[in-house]
């Protein structure tokens, strides 16, 4: 008899300390935020704007937006409670957007806070900039699209499948922004006649917004990182002497696989010195010329390595004209040359702006198609 009340307490006692949903709340009482917008208007005031889907059957929207002036997100939230239909949660926002006017404003990411703060937020929504007012997108309701969260995220995630574009987390950027060595980057949208995706948005160190890229750039900029998955389209055009006019005959696209990329660092002559040697496969998928390939081979091999180095350094002098380091190159200074990279660590971008890259390009054509 004593075995079993003791077999009872010990029970009581386990199910005490089980969490349960003491503060459950019906769905149709939520109001459930999936997309968030932080910007400023042109009045210099914070505007903070959420998008939720309508659970009502009686609604004729599917969504319903809000935009209010606050101080920060969390305030914000007390304002949407007083227009929403139900408590406002933001646990399952899918896209958080940053407009263009607000990387203009001096610590601006620390409005991302209450994300890392309250353990009821989620850390994997992605961060987005808009080339344009936020209110642009919120606003969006096309008839032939679906609900703007979901076309959001379809539109970034097909975009990722061909490294269109990065994607970046709150907790990406969370560590973008506190490790010296790299500068934030951001999937970069624009509200023309559609939703449009431009590339990649590049930040410096203090999370202002320095430049675009395009999807090419950004395949450029993901095989300096090494982050090599996906497909990795590309187009060039060669110099082929064939007709130029409404069809450019020059063009030549292929796919690039089995990329290896390495990166060395080096401090001499004051100053630090990279070199990146990019290995891959090409397999052509477009040839406009004239010009057989199957006799030549080796030579092609040569002018493809040869023009994509050249991009590759274009690339790497605009990053360091605009004083920002995306692809991380001030970690490979931390790993090679620590010593000097102590010294500089507080103001690398800098730095990096005097380095000397050098990238050597070797790409093995694989295949040409069907037909020379």
């Amino acid at each position: 008899m004593i075995n079993r009340w003791l077999l009872l307490l010990v029970c009581l006692l386990t199910m005490s300390t089980i969490s349960g949903c003491f503060d459950q709340h019906s769905i149709e009482n939520l109001t459930i935020t999936m997309v968030v917008g932080v910007d400023v208007n042109e009045d210099g005031q914070l505007i903070i704007s959420q998008s939720s889907p309508v659970f009502s059957s009686e609604s004729k929207e599917n969504e319903e937006d809000y935009e209010v002036v606050a101080n920060s997100l969390r305030s914000a939230r007390d304002r949407f409670d007083t227009l929403a239909l139900g408590l406002t949660s933001s646990n399952k926002a899918q896209v958080v957007l940053i407009g263009r006017n607000l990387t203009k404003v001096k610590g601006w990411q620390s409005l991302i806070d209450v994300f890392f703060r309250d353990s009821r937020n989620t850390v994997s929504s992605r961060m987005v900039y808009v080339d344009g007012p936020v209110s642009d997108i919120i606003n969006f309701k096309p008839k032939d699209k679906p609900r703007l969260p979901f076309h959001l995220s379809k539109l970034i995630d097909t975009a990722l499948k061909r490294n269109d574009t990065t994607r970046t987390t709150i907790q990406d950027f969370h560590r973008q922004i506190h490790e010296k060595g790299i500068t934030p980057s951001l999937t970069a949208l624009r509200k023309e006649k559609d939703i449009v995706l431009l590339g990649t948005a590049l930040l410096d160190r203090q999370a202002a917004f320095q430049m675009n890229i395009t999807p090419g750039e950004t395949r450029l900029l993901y095989i300096l990182e090494n982050k090599t998955r996906g497909e990795f389209p590309y187009t060039l055009i060669m110099p082929m002497n064939e007709p130029v006019g409404l069809i450019n005959q020059n063009i030549l696209s292929f796919n690039i696989q089995n990329i290896n990329t390495k990166v060395k660092a080096s401090y001499s002559e004051g100053r630090f010195k990279f070199n990146v040697r990019v290995n891959g496969q090409i397999y052509l998928t477009e040839k406009l010329f004239t010009k057989g390939i199957r006799n030549s081979f080796h030579e092609m091999e040569h002018k493809i390595s040869a023009l994509m180095k050249r991009d590759f350094i274009k690339l790497v002098t605009k990053l360091q004209r605009a004083t920002i380091d995306p692809a991380g190159f001030g970690m490979y200074a931390r790993a090679y040359a620590y010593p000097e990279w102590k010294k500089v660590q507080e103001n690398w971008s800098e730095a990096f702006k005097e380095a000397e890259v050098n990238v050597d390009v070797n790409f093995k054509l694989m295949g040409v198609g069907a037909v020379d």
